[in-house]
């Protein structure tokens, strides 16, 4: 067991190490987002990186992001996926996070959820990368009163809402999205060998003041 979590720890640090050099380095926003502390932060569908390439380097830009954060206290970066094995949960045990039992298929209220911090006007990251967009719709539907305190990273939501597709679940995205103002910044996939990983991938922030009137009443149990 020990010598197959030095092999994943290596492997998570190559990982990190080409992410840094072909794609962080080269992308012009990284000083903004590298300048971004976050209060905590909130990992679904990860997927299985001990079997799948593309999961293992977002496990590594995801353990990235958590060092420029500085988060120490195991409640502040927490991770949830059904398909993790138990390799990759007793893995995941050696960082310091929270592995959560449950996420309500993505219904996760930053409110009620996030752990107890003096510095509230940080804003919390929700890493979700290639989600279903049921999993985004549920996540901001279920937090519309605290959107201003999100930063999602995910499939573009500009993309979702351009989309031609006549799908329920797809069109009740979009129409959330037409109600909400929200700013992206898409990662580059074609400055990292394996484009794959992050395509269509991009940080986005919410504006709480544009949110509709009738969206703010919304009542939730």
């Amino acid at each position: 067991m020990f010598e197959r979590d030095r092999m994943l720890h290596c492997r998570i640090r190559e990982s990190m190490k080409q992410i840094y050099t072909e794609n962080i380095q080269s992308n012009e926003s990284n000083e903004s987002l590298e300048s971004i502390e976050f209060e905590s932060i909130i990992c679904f569908g990860l997927g299985n990186f001990t079997q799948q390439p593309s999961s293992l380097y977002q496990l590594a830009l995801l353990i990235h992001l958590q060092k420029y954060s500085k988060l120490i206290r195991a409640e502040n970066f927490q991770i949830y996926d059904p398909n993790f094995s138990d390799l990759e949960l007793q893995f995941l045990q050696t960082f310091q996070l929270q592995i959560l039992s449950d996420n309500n298929d993505c219904r996760f209220s930053c409110q009620e959820n996030r752990a107890t911090s003096f510095h509230q006007t940080k804003p919390i990251l929700f890493y979700m990368p290639h989600m279903y967009h049921h999993h985004y719709f549920n996540l901001i539907d279920y937090n519309l009163l605290n959107l201003d305190r999100i930063i999602l990273f995910g499939n573009s939501l500009k993309a979702y809402d351009e989309m031609l597709d006549s799908s329920d679940d797809l069109k009740q995205l979009q129409n959330l999205l037409s109600n909400i103002k929200f700013a992206e910044i898409a990662v580059k996939s074609n400055s990292f060998r394996f484009d794959d990983v992050f395509f269509q991938q991009s940080f986005h922030c919410f504006h709480q003041n544009q949110i509709e009137s009738d969206l703010k009443q919304k009542n939730y149990e």
